[in-house]
Formats: C-alpha cells, sequence, structure tokens
C-alpha cells in the first residue's frame, strides 16, 4: 500500500492535511494508518487531523504587510478539518483571513461551529455556536465580513473593533453606508474613520472621544500657501494643535525618525505645536495622554 499517495490524494487541497474518516474513505484503514504512525510517515497533528510533517509555529504576526503567516494557515486548517466541515473562523480569526489589521490578534482560534454540535472544548479553540453566513477566504471557511466585524465588535473592548472596522474601510471592503449596525458594531462604526491610517490612529481616536474631547480631523494636510508641508495624523486647527502617533513598526528606523522629527520642526516654525504619543502611552497610559490634549486644549482657549 503506498501511504504516501493514499495521504497525497487527500490533502492536496487542504495544506497537506487530512482527516481520519477521508483518509478511510481513500483505503488507509485504521490499522494501515496506526502502521504509517509508527513508521513516522504521517504524523497526528490534531484530534483525528494527519500531515506528512508536524505543524510550524506561527510568525510574530499573523499578518504583516498584507500578507498571512502560511504556518497561522496550515494551523487553521487543521482546526477546522478537526472541529467538522460545518466549522468557520469568526472574530479575530476570521479577521486574520479577512486581512485587517488589529490591535491584538488572536491567541486563541476563535471558530463558529453549528447550534447543535457537541464537544468543541480546545485548549487552543474558542468555539462558539453561533449562525454567521460563511464564505472561503483563502481556502478557509470563515464568517462573512460584516459578521466578523459584528464578532470583533461583541467580543472586543471598542478601540480594538473600532481599529479592524477602519481597516475594512481603509481597505474598502466594504462602505460605510454597507456597515448600518445596531449594538457592539453600532457603536464601533459611529467611531470609525476610513481616513484612519494605522491600528494605533483607530486607538488614539477613541480614546480622545471615550474622554470627551473635542474630535480632530484626522489626516490633515498642513500648507505653507500653496507649499505642501506635512500630513499628519490629528489636527486641531483652531487651536494650532497636532497630535501624531509613533507605531511600533513604522517609526523605529532612523530615516524615519530622522524624517518626522523635520516634519515637526516644520510646523512648529510655522506656529503649530505638536504632541507625539508611542503605542505604550495610548495602550497603557492612557490618562497621561488624555491629560496631555486636555491640557493643550485648554492652554489655547484661555489664550
Amino acid at each position: 500500500m503506498d501511504v504516501t499517495a493514499i495521504f497525497d490524494s487527500c490533502s492536496c487541497s487542504q495544506r497537506e492535511l487530512a482527516t481520519r474518516s477521508q483518509l478511510a474513505k481513500a483505503g488507509l484503514g485504521p490499522a494501515a494508518l496506526h502502521a504509517a504512525l509508527k513508521a513516522e510517515d504521517l504524523s497526528r497533528v490534531r484530534r483525528r487531523v494527519y500531515a506528512r510533517r508536524p505543524l510550524e509555529p506561527c510568525g510574530e504576526h499573523l499578518l504583516s504587510g498584507g500578507r498571512l503567516d502560511p504556518a497561522y494557515l496550515r494551523q487553521a486548517q487543521a482546526v477546522l478539518l478537526e472541529l467538522g466541515p460545518k466549522a468557520a473562523l469568526r472574530a479575530r480569526s476570521a479577521a486574520v483571513l479577512w486581512c485587517l489589521d488589529m490591535l491584538a490578534e488572536p491567541d486563541l482560534f476563535e471558530v463558529q461551529v453549528p447550534t447543535t454540535q457537541t464537544r468543541v472544548a480546545r485548549a487552543d479553540v474558542d468555539a462558539r455556536r453561533t449562525s454567521e453566513p460563511v464564505q472561503v477566504v483563502n481556502g478557509l471557511r470563515v464568517t462573512g465580513l460584516v459578521g466578523t466585524l459584528r464578532g470583533c465588535a461583541q467580543e472586543r473592548p471598542l478601540n480594538e473593533a473600532v481599529a479592524v472596522v477602519d481597516s475594512a474601510l481603509r481597505r474598502r471592503l466594504v462602505r460605510p453606508r454597507g456597515l448600518t449596525q445596531g449594538g457592539a458594531l453600532g457603536r464601533a462604526i459611529a467611531l470609525a474613520d476610513p481616513a484612519a491610517g494605522s491600528v494605533l490612529e483607530s486607538a488614539l481616536r477613541v480614546l480622545l472621544a471615550e474622554a470627551g474631547l473635542p474630535a480632530p480631523r484626522s489626516q490633515h494636510v498642513i500648507r505653507d500657501g500653496r507649499s505642501f508641508i506635512a500630513r499628519v495624523d490629528f489636527c486641531w486647527p483652531e487651536h494650532g494643535l497636532i497630535v501624531e502617533t509613533d507605531g511600533r513598526r513604522w517609526h523605529d528606523p532612523e530615516d524615519v525618525r530622522t524624517f518626522d522629527r523635520r516634519r515637526a520642526n516644520a510646523c512648529a516654525q510655522r506656529g503649530w505645536r505638536l504632541l507625539r504619543f508611542t503605542w505604550a502611552e495610548v495602550l497603557h497610559d492612557p490618562a497621561y495622554v488624555i491629560a496631555s490634549v486636555r491640557a493643550a486644549l485648554t492652554a489655547t482657549a484661555a489664550a
């Protein structure tokens, strides 16, 4: 019996993975499967799911530069095979497949299973019995885009939900008028802005709104006459105040820091005041961020 040929015939469209039932239907019965495992021709990667090579660990980022981590796709494929043909990725796990930027990527596989399915508890799986419509994206079953956004909004903090909605709008996967929703998703949509340039900008905008501060203009262009000076993350023109976010990825290289400094100097020379906040400050020291912006706005009003 050619175990390799049988396995390949079952796994060719499933990222080199196959279930016990698929192998049995192809002619690899329990005894032959046991022998293949003992000979290390096959490996058991999840319950009733097998591969010719072990699953690799996921990378540092599941989504980077619009590219999906292949190891995550393969692990997600194995999870769905284990949970059955009607299982689908949902919430943040589905957002990964939709290539949506997130403040916090999932550390578990978030999965939708039928309401009638039992015995779905797994250490690395958050399975919920929901019934969102399903699509196939990158070869995997996932909840539709609106259902994915709704799952993120219902299960995650508001700043994370807004970041995901902003990403969907920024990538033009959906138009604002196509997102008329109530509940948690409606709250996220109300704060969404397709002009947002990053998830950190989304988080800061939510922070400012929840603090009751005046809404800024986002991605505002600063000019000197007809000359372009800068495009800034947030701006209150009537207060002469600019607020910029220093994201973890985009503001670390020295050449980028030099560009940022020179741009800030150009704005300052034209009378603008500038505040900058890091990822750590926005997410872990929000009181400092709010107090700084409020003080800057109040100082202008008092003047």
